[in-house]
């Protein structure tokens, strides 16, 4: 949240009111995240609300190897890597032809992705224990 906070008070007005509008355009639906920067916990929302369409868009599990980190990557494309699913919400919020609620749903992607990334990932990157991703 910390990160969507940061990027959220780095924004121009005219964007942190599209930021808004889209945010508010799910919360209806998602009332406990109505803004920007609790939106950026929607996509961990949904999977404690037993939505799992998207657990491949928010981790990959790799294998630890001692060789080098390349060996084993997936190929590019692989829809289970994050900046996979980060092109695909950039692509989705800048097409013209995306709906407002496929925008909404993406920014609220792209928000937490960028998230993991930025405060996770490094500390998730490691030796791998059992029931640890």
């Amino acid at each position: 949240m910390l990160t969507a906070d940061v990027a959220y008070q780095n924004l121009t007005p005219t964007t942190q009111a599209a930021v808004n509008a889209l945010v508010t355009s799910l919360a209806d639906e998602y009332p406990a995240t109505n803004d920007a920067v609790s939106a950026a916990c929607w996509p961990d929302d949904l999977k404690a609300m037993g939505v799992h369409s998207y657990d491949a868009w928010h981790y990959v599990d790799l294998a630890v190897v001692r060789q080098p980190f390349w060996a084993d990557a997936p190929p590019p494309g692989n829809s289970s890597v994050n900046p996979w699913a980060i092109a695909e919400a950039v692509n989705t919020l800048t097409s013209p032809v995306s709906t407002e609620l496929d925008k909404a749903i993406q920014l609220r992607f792209l928000l937490h992705f960028c998230g993991d990334i930025v405060s996770q990932q490094p500390p998730q990157c490691g030796r791998v224990q059992r029931g640890m991703r």
